[in-house]
């Protein structure tokens, strides 16, 4: 994660750095312009971009938004730990 940041950075950052964008629109347009171009590039020594990538590994696991199913994806939960207070402000298991 740390990897995409500092190469977000490098190019999204750069891209817009010196810009004189009045307003917070503005300043998201162009965000939006340069990570679509960055996401689009050829990763290099890859022979795919991002989102190409991205829709290779990861399209069978998103649901069809054009097939109306706008459900929030569950995902199943492995730990569940309650906790409360004590009266001396320590934590105690509920």
């Amino acid at each position: 994660m740390e990897n995409a940041v500092k190469l977000l950075y490098q190019s999204v950052y750069l891209d817009i750095e010196g810009m004189a964008l009045p307003s917070l629109d503005e300043l998201n347009t162009a965000i939006h312009i340069s990570l679509h171009d960055f996401n689009e590039k050829r990763m290099a020594g890859r022979k795919m971009s991002r989102k190409d990538m991205f829709l290779q590994g990861e399209k069978d696991f998103l649901r069809s938004q054009s097939r109306g199913d706008t459900r929030p994806l569950r995902h199943p939960l492995h730990l569940r730990v309650e906790e409360g207070t004590q009266p001396a402000g320590t934590l105690r298991p509920v």
